[in-house]
């Protein structure tokens, strides 16, 4: 009588458990999705459309946003400031993070252990507090108003975590692997392109488009260190665009904005398998 009067309040235990991380689930996600589902409507409206009622459907998909985007020349200019900074950043970061974190991994040295733990801590500076010093910096170098100076920005900003990444991959790969690299004639260099990479590929991927994503949406440091309109990549120069001293064009904004979250979902449509990969092979 037990076991019979047990297994049916365990089946609710179970259902009411179920039921709740469910609903909490599809709370998480309306409110996610619904800013965004929301700017994609609001793109298709005219400014009229938006006066009258903000959260109403369009009564017309209108595509003079979209036209007007792509034959405005300022926001092409700032699609080319986001391209180059994106991936001349991207690459810089991914090899000196890779070598950074070959190094921590798998050669012995005093202070090894240090320079790591210097990594962790500065990853965890705010940047509201390095903001004086580092355009102070960037004025001395001469470096200010010029994008370089925001790359190199971006790639001290986002080396340190990209190290933590790839040196747990590299400590996990077995050393018997290097050793017969070296029976076989591989140098220190030799060994980390043909033996250690091709392991690791899952680590760059994540670190990849991480700092992808990072760099391609960043607003604070473009808008700070870059003064001249025709340098700004795309999050402050969308904001710049469409936003006037009385009045702002929320539409065309909208429009803007659904055109620059293209490449980040393209990343994860195509990539999504190797972001699980990676992030399950750090786990371990």
């Amino acid at each position: 009588m037990r076991k019979q009067g047990y297994q049916p309040l365990r089946v609710k235990k179970y259902i009411f458990r179920d039921l709740l991380f469910h609903t909490f689930y599809t709370l998480v996600s309306a409110a996610t999705l619904g800013p965004i589902i929301w700017i994609f409507m609001l793109s298709f409206k005219t400014k009229k459309e938006f006066a009258t009622n903000p959260l109403s459907l369009p009564r017309s998909f209108f595509l003079g946003n979209y036209i007007n985007a792509f034959t405005d020349s300022l926001l092409t200019t700032f699609f080319m400031n986001s391209i180059i900074v994106t991936s001349i950043a991207l690459a810089l970061i991914l090899i000196i993070s890779t070598l950074a974190g070959y190094s921590l991994a798998r050669i012995k040295f005093s202070s090894s252990r240090i320079l790591f733990m210097i990594f962790v801590m500065l990853d965890g500076l705010p940047i509201y507090i390095l903001i004086i010093p580092l355009y102070v910096m960037l004025n001395f170098l001469k470096l200010d108003n010029y994008l370089w100076g925001l790359i190199f920005t971006y790639v001290a900003m986002r080396t340190g975590v990209s190290i933590i990444i790839m040196r747990g991959f590299f400590r996990s790969i077995p050393s018997y692997l290097e050793d017969a690299a070296k029976i076989d004639g591989c140098n220190l260099l030799q060994s980390l392109w043909y033996i250690m990479l091709p392991i690791v590929r899952p680590g760059l991927t994540v670190a990849a488009i991480m700092n992808f994503i990072f760099v391609w949406n960043e607003y604070y440091l473009a808008t700070i260190l870059l003064s001249k309109m025709t340098l700004f990549t795309v999050p402050p120069g969308l904001s710049c665009s469409f936003m006037g001293r009385y009045t702002t064009n929320w539409p065309a904004m909208a429009a803007g904005f659904t055109l620059t979250i293209i490449p980040t979902f393209l990343v994860f449509i195509f990539l999504q398998d190797k972001i699980i990969k990676g992030w399950s092979t750090i786990d371990k």
